[in-house]
């Protein structure tokens, strides 16, 4: 799938939006595994700011 900027998303109607976002999800691997809660938790990422 070809990259579409996001001036060219901003012009487009609502139906072709939802389109691209559709293609861009479903081009990722349905098996890449989750995070869990700790490691998307605010302390994990900004370990420096608690």
């Amino acid at each position: 799938m070809q990259p579409v900027s996001i001036a060219h998303l901003r012009k487009t109607n609502p139906k072709e939006w939802i389109r691209q976002f559709d293609a861009w999800v479903n081009s990722h691997d349905p098996n890449t595994p989750v995070l869990s809660d700790e490691a998307m938790s605010r302390e994990s990422i900004y370990p420096d700011r608690t």
